[in-house]
């Protein structure tokens, strides 16, 4: 598989923090402009503001029952209703910012991970909060789910990864997967549960390998500078970074080789800091978010041998 350029999302004034695929094409992308902006990426020049709202926006969640979340830098969670399109209400269960929303469907909990070391969880129905987790260790940012052991990883501002039982957050192992005071930003579940890959702002990609008490199988220095987001394409076989240092690169899920390195040179790339990525399994295309105020779509492309 490579990845080709498709089109560019332009419309935001600031920094692009989240990124939330839905349906058979469609996106919503957030960020410093305060901005939730919906689009159809079968007509990417066709954006258009679902709402504004009153903070900077780093987290989006689509419930099934049709709710998106919005995790703001101020710690509220806005809850805003897709079929009237309008904001319901606040939830203020945290005091700083909320840089992950996760959904966790067979056990109806939500997860929120926030600036100062707390996770909050809610029931997905009413949206009500059962408990909030004060670690030690700075930003949580980094959460994945492995649905088949209910397990679920979670990277900290330390450096650490914290490893959950589900439903009861148990803490079942913990370790210093980074160098100290090198947030965790990224933690990712391979498909078929068997690694758990995290990336780090010390710039290493690490392979954990989750039969064997999350031992450390590789060790990476993948990119120059952060790593910020780190998503599995759904068949397993590849798998994608994103850095501060402007790239993206595609990996093969078995070797751990690069076999692309996605920039501004070779591939009209983002000019600045890459933050999030996402695969939109509907279209079988990469997104991307940047801080020089884009998104960008990727084409998968298969080559026939």
């Amino acid at each position: 598989m490579r990845i080709e350029k498709h089109a560019v999302l332009a419309g935001h004034t600031g920094s692009v923090y989240a990124l939330l695929p839905f349906g058979d094409s469609g996106l919503f992308s957030a960020g410093s402009d305060r901005l939730v902006a919906e689009w159809d990426l079968q007509k990417p020049e066709e954006g258009n503001v679902l709402v504004k709202t009153s903070d900077i926006v780093y987290s989006l969640l689509q419930l099934p029952s049709g709710k998106l979340l919005v995790g703001q830098a101020s710690g509220g969670i806005h809850v805003i209703d897709l079929a009237s399109r309008k904001e319901e209400r606040l939830l203020q269960y945290h005091r700083s910012a909320v840089f992950n929303l996760v959904h966790i469907p067979q056990f109806q909990m939500v997860i929120s991970l926030a600036g100062d070391g707390e996770l909050g969880v809610f029931d997905d129905a009413e949206l009500k909060l059962q408990k909030v987790f004060t670690l030690g260790g700075g930003k949580l940012r980094g959460i994945s789910v492995n649905p088949e052991k209910n397990l679920m990883a979670l990277g900290s501002g330390d450096g650490v990864i914290r490893i959950f039982s589900l439903p009861g957050m148990e803490v079942v192992a913990s370790w210093q997967a980074h160098l100290p005071g090198y947030s965790a930003n990224a933690v990712t579940f391979s498909p078929d549960g068997r690694w758990l890959l995290s990336g780090s702002r010390d710039a290493m990609l690490k392979v954990h390998d989750v039969a064997n008490g999350f031992e450390l199988v590789h060790d990476i220095p993948a990119h120059n500078y952060a790593i910020y987001s780190i998503e599995y394409h759904s068949d397993g076989l590849v798998f994608a970074t994103a850095s501060r240092d402007k790239t993206i690169k595609i990996w093969n899920a078995n070797t751990f080789e690069v076999m692309q390195r996605i920039d501004k040179e070779r591939s009209m790339g983002h000019v600045n800091s890459v933050n999030k990525i996402v695969w939109h399994e509907g279209s079988n295309q990469l997104i991307s978010a940047s801080d020089d105020r884009s998104v960008m779509v990727w084409n998968s492309v298969t080559d026939n041998l």
